[in-house]
């Protein structure tokens, strides 16, 4: 757990600490949607810009969002104390990345997802992720470092998530995408399930069981336009075809019958 909450916490402080106020005048950080969501809210609760991750703590089983949050917190707390000294903050919210793989590890990083799906590997359950384009989040980055802050505006925020699916829903769309590569979603059976979820943390209980909802909006209006996000379908495909062409992820072939 210290290994997730140190890195994320203390790293982002010795950052901050080291910043020139004389010659920066802008500081750009890529946060989380972890930061924002939680699940204290009902199921029609839609997540935006301005929530904050009050659920997650490290005995909940959730080490990863409350470093999250708690990195982002220090970011905010140090662009209020520097109000009026000409530098600002930007922090950019993705939720989970995927798209074009630049090596075969990163194929192991957040795309592992897909990864998994096309080689057929067994998921712990069917769960929901709020997605997006890596190169969407790449152009937001790039464009908060220059963008116009409104007057006394010490920090903006923006989540940036094109669209939930469910693993079994990802997996579908490949399969439709891909129609020449046996991609399934794998799932322990039904007894194992039931099995598994005595010795689930809380975290790994709300995780299995909630389809959160989001708003990324504001992002794609200040970023992205006028295109928007770029559909899911785009970069799932992008996703499994980088991992297959570029770095020699191999996935079962379609059987012909």
């Amino acid at each position: 757990m210290r290994d997730i909450v140190r890195p994320s916490v203390e790293g982002t402080a010795q950052v901050l600490n080291s910043i020139d106020l004389q010659s920066t005048t802008r500081v750009v950080f890529t946060s989380s949607l972890a930061a924002i969501r939680s699940f204290s809210q009902d199921d029609d609760y839609v997540f935006r810009d301005s929530d904050w991750n009050s659920w997650s703590t490290v005995e909940k089983g959730d080490p990863y969002g409350y470093a999250k949050t708690e990195a982002e917190k220090l970011v905010h707390k140090w662009a209020s104390d520097h109000r009026g000294s000409g530098v600002a903050a930007v922090s950019v919210n993705p939720g989970v990345v995927f798209g074009p793989c630049w090596s075969k590890t990163h194929t192991k990083a957040s795309p592992v997802i897909v990864r998994q799906l096309l080689y057929g590997n067994e998921m712990p359950a069917d769960i929901s992720l709020a997605c997006v384009d890596v190169r969407d989040v790449a152009a937001a980055v790039c464009g908060a470092s220059t963008m116009d802050l409104a007057a006394g505006d010490p920090i903006q925020r923006y989540l940036m998530v094109s669209g939930e699916l469910s693993l079994s829903e990802i997996a579908a769309r490949l399969k439709q995408l891909m129609p020449s590569y046996e991609i399934q979603l794998k799932l322990p059976s039904t007894p194992m399930r039931w099995f598994q979820s005595w010795f689930m943390n809380e975290y790994e209980r709300m995780n299995t069981t909630r389809r959160l909802k989001f708003d990324g909006s504001k992002a794609a209006t200040v970023f992205l336009a006028p295109a928007g996000y770029r559909p899911l379908e785009t970069t799932l495909l992008d996703t499994a075809e980088s991992m297959i062409n570029d770095h020699g992820i191999k996935p079962p072939r379609a059987r012909v019958e």
